[in-house]
């Protein structure tokens, strides 16, 4: 796995969400009962660890960390941008 903060950030954000829709798209994996629970499990505990690396990543770190993408591109410029601020 990567030290870069906004990767481990987006990973422990991101990785139950990305559990939820792949449970919730397959159809099989819907109807099983343990193998979406270990991917539920499995999808956490990366969740977890991506938190734990970047809590140890942020104590080393110079200064607070700030990414931002444009979102809904348009013609001139973005109609909105996401960003994320990570701070020890």
């Amino acid at each position: 796995m990567t030290n870069d903060p906004v990767i481990l950030a987006l990973v422990a954000l991101l990785a139950p969400v990305a559990s939820f829709l792949l449970i919730a798209a397959v159809f099989p994996l819907r109807r099983s009962g343990k193998p979406a629970a270990y991917l539920s499990i499995a999808a956490v505990g990366l969740s977890l660890v991506a938190a734990v690396r970047l809590w140890l990543v942020m104590g080393t770190a110079e200064g607070p960390v700030h990414h931002a993408w444009s979102w809904l591109p348009a013609y001139e410029k973005a109609f909105a941008s996401v960003d994320q601020h990570a701070d020890a």
